[in-house]
């Protein structure tokens, strides 16, 4: 994946973080990647991604929030498993 300017440190980090903004990495899994090259020996990383309580009702309202529908919103249970065999720990 090509590294989009500005989000990787030049000097290694003790704690990377992306707060809401895992489109900087094309998704969780991707941000993950970006932020771990920034981190040094023993380095953590912080992932916080919105959740919606409630899936949209329709795909309307998906769209009024640029996304491609409502299969994008995932509940909370959907986003801490999202980030799957990564071996991330998920906190809530």
């Amino acid at each position: 994946m090509a590294t989009p300017p500005g989000h990787v440190a030049d000097e290694s980090v003790d704690l990377a973080a992306c707060i809401g903004a895992t489109w900087i990495g094309n998704g969780v899994a991707g941000t993950a990647e970006l932020l771990a090259r920034s981190l040094g020996p023993g380095g953590r990383m912080l992932i916080g991604e919105p959740y919606w309580r409630v899936t949209p009702s329709d795909e309307e309202t998906a769209a009024a929030c640029h996304a491609t529908g409502v299969a994008d919103f995932l509940p909370l249970p959907g986003r801490s498993s999202s980030s799957g065999n990564s071996g991330m720990t998920s906190w809530r």
